[in-house]
């Protein structure tokens, strides 16, 4: 595990300067605890329960590595990754078992206006990001080591590598952590909830859902390569630009977010109208 001081970085490599503390009037809350603990698991359930509440907001990391069905994340390639970090387009990041992870620094404007901010990360950054943000929360969710270990191989994912090793990788316990509150994982998502909050009952919604065939392409725009989602509509592919690229070619380039994503959307239909005369 390598962890990375909680700071902005420039195109050079050098560490910019902090936002000040003043500027971030929002909550920021740390989820944190070991792989296998069912994180994801519990901030989908939360997710889900606050969905409304404009005063919540969950972050999308970045991640080298497929999002799943349990855990939905921007993916990057590592050449990717490398890119939007050169163009400042995290607000923190660290690596964990040969992946990286990055955090969107959207969310320094979401802590700005006075939001709860929610996001997943490393045990190895809580003391760095404490410095930055002094007020943070940090909540631990945890889980007996056999329960973690049973997660962990049910769920096959090839980047986690040995299941063995990732359940009991070293991080900083309680003391350093200090966290404000400390889940018990060990059941159902309703028995966490029922046990570690106030509430006095869980409703269960049934749901299901159609997903289109979607593919994430790079274009190359006059302010540089940006990510755009391609969905495989029944009356034809349509493109959604990244927002986070938007972002990052925003603040390098010193333009307005909106005219960032009128040209990204212009190459992403040139993209589009190229494919339909290639058939």
């Amino acid at each position: 595990m390598t962890a990375v001081a909680a700071k902005a970085e420039t195109r050079g490599g050098a560490p910019a300067a902090a936002p000040a503390a003043a500027t971030a009037r929002g909550r920021f809350v740390l989820v944190v605890g070991p792989s296998g603990a069912g994180k994801d698991t519990l901030l989908n359930a939360a997710r889900a329960a606050c969905m409304g509440d404009g005063n919540i907001c969950f972050v999308r990391r970045s991640v080298t590595r497929k999002a799943s069905a349990t855990e939905d994340h921007a993916s990057f390639s590592e050449a990717e990754f490398a890119k939007a970090l050169a163009d400042g387009a995290f607000s923190f990041w660290w690596e964990a078992h040969g992946l990286k992870y990055g955090v969107p620094v959207s969310m320094e404007a979401d802590l700005a206006a006075g939001l709860t901010v929610v996001c997943n990360v490393s045990r190895n950054i809580v003391a760095d990001l404490r410095e930055r943000y002094p007020q943070c929360r940090v909540v631990l969710i945890t889980a007996p080591e056999e329960v973690r270990r049973a997660r962990l191989a049910a769920r096959e994912r090839a980047s986690d590598g040995d299941p063995g090793k990732r359940a009991t990788r070293a991080a900083p316990g309680v003391e350093e952590l200090r966290p404000a509150l400390v889940i018990d994982n060990t059941g159902t998502v309703e028995e966490a909830m029922l046990r570690e909050t106030t509430t006095l009952g869980v409703r269960r919604h049934v749901a299901q859902r159609t997903v289109l065939p979607r593919e994430i392409v790079t274009v190359e725009t006059p302010l540089g390569p940006a990510r755009v989602k391609i969905a495989r509509r029944p009356g034809g592919a349509t493109a959604s630009p990244e927002h986070d690229d938007c972002l990052a070619l925003a603040r390098a380039k010193k333009v307005p977010l909106r005219e960032v994503y009128k040209v990204v959307e212009e190459a992403a239909a040139g993209l589009l109208r190229g494919s339909k005369k290639k058939r």
